[in-house]
């Protein structure tokens, strides 16, 4: 089953071999039969089946730091991260969009938005925050600590946490995730979060 869109848009770096393969669209199936590098029989578009997990959250279930902020009359901005691939600093760097650097450039926009917006509430949520004890991030960390209206959800004891923010949000300012093309499937207004569009190439 195709989890993420973007993946059959990838070359060799993304292959698959099935008999039958689930897929989130017609037009990725069209993609697919005229690649090199997917070998699978059967095609069959389902949609981003994920996307049905907003519909169980969407005005139930919905986080405290939510009700509250909505009785104050602040829309819900809910910012979606990377997951940093390495605590270490070297080590992140051989990956340009998930790296130390593009966390904390990240953080700091979202800080920035919640400054100069009054009237959101920006939650922001991370795959894991494993790395919320670097050093690095301390300055961005401490700022968050002092706004008042920005927020990071760091309750991962839960399944589905994540679904819930995205279906009571008014807005998802969102990296390259799953979620962000569930959210875009199910109807959720999002932007994403890319400086990779300005690279005219890799090395």
């Amino acid at each position: 089953t195709q989890e993420r869109f973007l993946g059959g848009l990838y070359g060799s770096f993304y292959n698959v071999i099935a008999d039958t393969y689930f897929t989130c669209s017609d037009y990725m199936n069209e993609r697919i039969k005229n690649s090199k590098y997917f070998q699978v029989k059967n095609l069959v578009s389902v949609g981003q089946y994920r996307a049905n997990y907003l519909s169980l959250y969407e005005n139930k279930n919905i986080p405290k730091e939510i009700l509250l902020q909505r009785k104050m009359g602040k829309k819900i901005v809910v910012g979606l991260g990377i997951s940093l691939n390495s605590l270490d600093w070297f080590g992140s760097n051989v990956d340009i969009a998930r790296n130390w650097k593009s966390q904390k450039n990240f953080i700091d926009d979202m800080i920035k938005l919640s400054q100069d917006i009054e009237n959101i509430f920006l939650i922001l949520r991370f795959r894991n925050f494993k790395w919320k004890s670097l050093p690095y991030f301390e300055d961005s960390l401490k700022k968050i600590r002092e706004i008042k209206n920005i927020h990071i959800a760091d309750n991962y004891s839960e399944y589905f946490n994540s679904y819930k923010y995205c279906a009571n949000a008014d807005l998802i300012v969102a990296t390259f995730t799953s979620l962000a093309d569930e959210c875009l499937a199910y109807g959720k207004p999002l932007i994403f979060y890319d400086y990779t569009r300005n690279l005219k190439k890799i090395v």
